[in-house]
């Protein structure tokens, strides 16, 4: 699971429309060396979107 704080600082433009990340954000291939710091997945973008998908447990 990665940190809120680290995906703020990430999404910080975004975050001036969607305070909370709740959209979805499309993972590009720009975006895979700060996705594989946190997550092990091998991403094959010939076959597969990605996107970042936030939610909240209460």
């Amino acid at each position: 699971m990665l940190d809120l704080s680290l995906l703020k600082k990430k999404y910080r433009e975004e975050l001036n429309t969607d305070p909370l990340l709740y959209y979805e954000y499309e993972i590009k291939k720009d975006d895979v060396e700060f996705y594989k710091k946190f997550i092990d997945t091998d991403f094959e973008f010939d076959k597969y979107s990605y996107f970042l998908s936030c939610s909240e447990v209460k």
